[in-house]
């Protein structure tokens, strides 16, 4: 799921800034930036941290419980 949140992301912002099939430097400049900024931003990506985080967290509590 997320790898596709990231996917769909990073064509979209290559779709907005790029005109034909050979980029530019500004323009790639212009989509890796655009395309951290979305991502960063994407709520997809804060759940899905926020659920491994959950998940590890549970798992160390399983682990130090069969000590």
């Amino acid at each position: 799921m997320l790898d596709t949140t990231i996917k769909n992301i990073v064509s979209d912002c290559v779709n907005t800034c790029c005109k034909n099939e050979t980029i530019t430097k500004s323009e790639l400049e212009e989509v890796l930036t655009d395309s951290l900024i979305r991502i960063l931003k994407s709520n997809d990506l804060t759940d899905e941290i926020s659920k491994k985080a959950e998940q590890q967290a549970t798992l160390k509590r399983r682990l130090q419980g069969l000590r």
